[in-house]
């Protein structure tokens, strides 16, 4: 025997002004949508990552490893562009860490001002004629022929004939990360300069220039990254149908405990 079912016409309206509302919500954000490097590698490397991040409204705190490399960054700037002492290198980029946490100390505290110091004697002594950087941290806009949507940069030391990009990091690799590579790849070939990456820990450095092959295929991966997230959002209708597409993923150094969690309690809802 079949089962039948009643709906009042009011909670018909309410299932289809809700559903109404998630879609336009979904249209929004894809309308407003800007492409950039992290995005592309979280698309390339998780899809259901760059769902999480970017339709969930789920809003990421910053970690003590992320806050390490934006104080690390921000002290390597000091001494670039306003010629600090190491002293001084060590305070500011100190202070800068604890007052992101509102005064809670961390490992990553104890290694920060070291990191600093080691990326900007890294590029003093990799580019000894360089001089000051023309930009810090220096936001554009790109629209490309081949994509609806306009992909971003966001520059770490742009100097007149190349790019600077400093990672900090507890270990330095002996070859650049390949999310690392697109990354600078896309914002040379678009910005029309060579890239270098420095990465440093609180122990020693490594600068690693990117040569015209590996930018140009790299670049390619990120292009064909976008073009491809771009084919989806296209064709899939709304986020349920999206999460329904592609299986959760929590793996890997980009989740914390308590996106995962959150992630896992309502990928399927």
């Amino acid at each position: 025997i079949g089962h039948r079912l009643f709906f009042t016409e009011q909670a018909l309206n309410n299932f289809i002004e809700t559903n109404t509302v998630r879609e336009e919500r979904l249209e929004m954000k894809l309308n407003e949508y800007r492409h950039s490097a992290s995005k592309g590698n979280d698309w390339y490397n998780n899809p259901s990552l760059w769902i999480y991040r970017n339709l969930l409204g789920v809003k990421t705190e910053t970690t003590p490893r992320m806050g390490m490399g934006n104080s690390a960054e921000f002290g390597c700037a000091m001494g670039l562009f306003l010629k600090r002492s190491d002293a001084e290198i060590v305070k500011y980029t100190t202070d800068h860490m604890v007052q992101q946490f509102d005064g809670e100390w961390f490992d990553e505290t104890d290694k920060v001002s070291g990191i600093a110091l080691n990326l900007h004697n890294a590029i003093k002594e990799h580019f000894p004629d360089a001089g000051v950087p023309h930009l810090y941290q220096s936001y554009k806009r790109h629209s490309l022929s081949n994509l609806e949507h306009p992909v971003t940069t966001v520059t770490d030391f742009e100097y007149e004939n190349m790019i600077v990009d400093t990672k900090a990091t507890l270990a330095v690799p002996s070859k650049p990360r390949e999310d690392h590579v697109r990354q600078q790849s896309l914002y040379s070939i678009l910005l029309k300069k060579p890239a270098t990456l420095v990465y440093a820990s609180h122990k020693k450095s490594a600068v690693f220039e990117l040569d015209e092959e590996t930018i140009m295929m790299n670049y390619e991966t990120m292009i064909n990254s976008f073009e491809s997230l771009e084919l989806f959002m296209r064709t899939v209708p709304n986020i349920k149908t999206f999460k329904q597409m592609i299986p959760l993923n929590t793996d890997g150094y980009k989740w914390n405990d308590e996106d995962r969690k959150y992630a896992k309690e309502n990928w399927n809802n």
